[in-house]
C-alpha cells in the first residue's frame, strides 16, 4: 500500500479507498489498515479534487501495473 499511497500523494485530489462498509484516505496509511482488507477483497476508489482525472488515470496505472 505504500507505493499505491506515494502515488495518491502526487495529487491535490482526495483519494479514497471504500471496502465493505468502511472507507479510508489513501493518504492514511493506518486508516488504511482499519479497512482489514484481504487478498481478493473488492474496493472502490474514489477521487474528488482539482486534479482528479489525472490523479484517477495515475491510480488506475498503478492497479494495472501491480496487480
Amino acid at each position: 500500500m505504500g507505493s499505491l499511497s506515494r502515488a495518491a500523494a502526487r495529487f491535490h485530489s482526495t483519494v479514497r479507498l471504500h471496502s465493505g462498509n468502511k472507507d479510508a484516505a489513501l493518504a492514511e496509511p493506518h486508516a488504511l489498515q482499519e479497512l482489514d482488507m484481504r487478498c481478493g477483497s473488492q474496493v472502490t476508489v474514489t477521487v474528488e479534487g482539482s486534479d482528479e482525472e489525472a490523479a484517477v488515470a495515475a491510480i488506475q496505472d498503478y492497479f494495472v501495473s501491480n496487480l
